[in-house]
């Protein structure tokens, strides 16, 4: 499941942790009135600086992204993964977004599923603070079938 950082339903999310898709993975449509940011071409690893310099912490502003999906648009339905090796810094509390990265090793969320989470749903724009590599060593069968959408502190 995702763990959050700030219980407070905030106009923009933040999603960070380990990001990829698979090469036969569909894509999605972004949903009615959101936007969602990207900080690295499709295919390429993103830079633990710039993921931190998107969550906020480089003077309290968010880089210019590389690309932005508006509603109706398709984008691959990237897959998140326990952010293993990455700083995450979601509990400062200077910063008004809420945070969204996922809580255990070896669990695999795709973005679709992350868009009907209740910090998404009332967001209007959503930072995909993740890479956007390829990564078709993950099984099809690593998404969490049980993701159950509720807040859950985070730990770790």
């Amino acid at each position: 499941m995702a763990a959050n950082f700030e219980r407070k339903m905030k106009n923009r999310v933040i999603i960070t942790g380990h990001g990829s898709y698979r090469r036969n993975d569909p894509k999605i449509t972004v949903p009615n009135g959101k936007r969602i940011h990207f900080y690295v071409a499709h295919g390429v690893a993103l830079d633990n600086d710039v993921g931190m310099a998107v969550e906020g912490f480089e003077g309290g502003q968010l880089p210019p992204a590389f690309e932005t999906f508006e509603s109706g648009e398709e984008v691959y339905d990237y897959i998140l993964t326990y952010p293993s090796g990455l700083t995450l810094h979601g509990t400062q509390k200077n910063f008004e977004c809420d945070w969204i990265t996922v809580r255990h090793k070896g669990q695999a969320v795709p973005l679709s599923t992350l868009l009907k989470d209740s910090r998404c749903v009332s967001a209007t724009d959503i930072h995909w603070a993740a890479c956007r590599s390829r990564a078709d060593w993950l099984a099809p069968d690593t998404h969490d079938a049980h993701y159950r959408i509720r807040p859950v502190g985070f730990s770790g």
